[in-house]
């Protein structure tokens, strides 16, 4: 299995992640019978929110991974910032929709998948300055 396979691998359960939470909304806004906005339904609020945050991070980070992917990154490193981003959006959409939505809400599922996205983000940036001023 090599970079292009992991990039796949990625591409694939983000696009399945943005399906889950657009059926979502979707499920919730038809459960509760609310077509525009989100009326104050904090169930909903919390699924747009989580959808939302998704589209917020996911795109760049998936610009930077392609142009990584390119440049023929290594393997392990290209690997670590794909599951980094992963989990991070995994913990993320279950802290935000599930966890925190329990009595007393329990916040540190999204701080450690903040933790992950931002650690993508930044690990992705910086090796693709490195890369990029290797390969000026």
């Amino acid at each position: 299995m090599g970079v292009q396979s992991v990039f796949a691998i990625e591409i694939s359960l983000l696009i399945l992640m943005q399906l889950l939470l657009s059926i979502n909304v979707v499920r919730l806004r038809r459960k509760y019978k609310i077509s525009l906005k989100d009326s104050g339904n904090i169930y909903l609020i919390r699924a747009i929110r989580a959808q939302a945050n998704f589209i917020e991070y996911v795109p760049i980070i998936l610009v930077a991974h392609l142009s990584l992917v390119l440049f023929d990154i290594n393997f392990t490193l290209f690997s670590i910032l794909a599951s980094l981003m992963i989990v991070g959006r995994v913990l993320h959409i279950f802290s935000i929709i599930y966890i925190e939505s329990k009595e007393p809400p329990i916040f540190i599922f999204r701080a450690i998948a903040m933790v992950c996205t931002f650690a993508s983000m930044l690990l992705s940036s910086i090796a693709l300055l490195i890369i990029s001023w290797m390969n000026f």
